[in-house]
């Protein structure tokens, strides 16, 4: 199945550190980092702004997909940038990181086990980013933005015990125990949890393999227990439009 050649909004002459030989954008973030500058990137973020602005959308928050704006420090200083400049709130974790903090240790630690140099108990290397991350949320919180204090990304390598057959009510039980479990260890705070929720069609293998994770998200998502341990937990679901609201009037109260 070929891919759909989908360049960036600036066109190949504007970015061409964006596009791959067959004129899309690159598939892999490792590919982007190679051949882009920050100065394309940012402008491909404002040209995907403006997009959004002229088809009638007022964007709640700017994101990354597949996390590529942090994939360098200057990639990730056009995308603060934009967020500040217009206005708009920013998904970056910028608070006290604890889900954060444990996907990066356990990262390091199947590297260093796959390469054979993990020892039980060895003082894992913290990523130099985390001790950025407050100061990247104060200075959003200064410009009048909402700040995320914590940002949990690990369910889409979730995996059913080896020898479970992977069927849609056993992915529905796995995700669900694992996000109840989640919301127990969650800290005080504004914490985002990514969920792929997806229901697959027959075409879906096609495009990607994750299509069992997906549904076993979206299994989740509409799982009574799963509301149920939000409720117990005290957990308040919102919005990001509803974020930017709330801190609208706190600095409207100032």
């Amino acid at each position: 199945m070929a891919r759909l050649p989908l360049g960036p909004l600036v066109g190949k002459p504007a970015a061409p550190g964006l596009v791959d030989p067959e004129g899309a954008l690159w598939p892999e973030v490792s590919q982007v980092v190679q051949h882009a500058s920050a100065d394309e990137v940012e402008q491909e973020i404002r040209a995907q702004l403006d997009r959004a602005r002229s088809m009638g959308f007022q964007p709640t928050h700017l994101d990354s997909h597949m996390g590529t704006l942090f994939a360098t420090p200057a990639f990730l200083e056009r995308y603060i940038k934009v967020g500040m400049e217009a206005h708009i709130p920013v998904m970056f974790p910028g608070g006290h990181n604890t889900f954060l903090r444990a996907q990066f240790r356990e990262q390091a630690k199947a590297q260093l086990m796959q390469a054979g140099k993990y020892t039980e108990g060895q003082q894992l290397p913290e990523p130099p980013v985390l001790a950025q991350t407050k100061a990247v949320g104060q200075m959003l919180w200064n410009a009048g933005l909402p700040v995320l204090d914590d940002l949990h990304n690990t369910s889409y390598d979730w995996q059913l015990p080896a020898g479970t057959p992977v069927t849609p009510e056993n992915m529905r039980q796995m995700k669900t125990a694992r996000y109840i479990e989640a919301l127990h260890q969650m800290k005080p705070g504004l914490t985002m949890v990514i969920m792929h929720c997806t229901d697959p069609t027959e075409v879906f293998a096609k495009i990607s393999d994750s299509g069992p994770s997906r549904q076993g998200d979206l299994e989740a998502m509409l799982d009574p227990a799963l509301r149920a341990a939000l409720q117990q937990e005290g957990i308040i679901l919102t919005t990001w439009r509803e974020l930017k609201t709330r801190r609208d009037k706190l600095e409207a109260s100032k």
